[in-house]
């Protein structure tokens, strides 16, 4: 990105090109060094990629699965991130909340917990206004009688009936 980082400071500024990804490395002289990849968007990119929910579900507290499910849904905010989403354009609704995901140090990125009301006010008022939306369901899901179904908590489902109406309302 033809990108500056100042050897005093230490503070690295993204050029003008964007598109690409400048590669930042700093070592001690010693042999030892740290890399980082930084994906240069230009604000034109940031405002065209819509808006993303992800919507995290567990079947209770005691969930084998939340695990994996907690870590997959972080990895997909990070890389909505990284893909240019800004961080007003994602809600990221979890069972569990007060969470630092993207290492700022404040427990910001999770906008609520995983509830049919929250759900349905993300999916359907919320990205009005965008032109693209990204939807991102992790967890649980199943097949009652041919009723599929997302499951959000050990109270609440999102069935495909629901989220198909959500849909159309958007």
């Amino acid at each position: 990105s033809s990108g500056t980082l100042d050897s005093v400071t230490g503070v690295y500024a993204a050029g003008p090109n964007s598109g690409v990804i400048d590669l930042v490395q700093a070592d001690d002289g010693a042999g030892l060094y740290g890399r980082a990849c930084v994906n240069v968007i230009s604000p034109e990119d940031v405002s065209a990629a819509g808006k993303a929910i992800v919507l995290a579900g567990r079947r209770n507290g005691a969930d084998p699965l939340w695990p994996i499910t907690d870590y997959l849904a972080d990895q997909s905010y990070r890389t909505l991130r990284y893909r240019g989403f800004a961080k007003d354009n994602i809600q990221y609704l979890s069972p569990v909340t007060g969470k630092d995901v993207d290492g700022n140090g404040l427990a910001d990125d999770i906008h609520g917990l995983s509830t049919l009301a929250n759900a349905g006010e993300s999916i359907t008022n919320w990205p009005a206004d965008a032109d693209r939306l990204f939807l991102h369901l992790i967890d649980h899901g199943g097949d009652t009688e041919g009723a599929g179904y997302f499951r959000l908590s050990e109270q609440e489902v999102l069935t495909a009936v629901q989220l198909d109406a959500w849909l159309d309302a958007l």
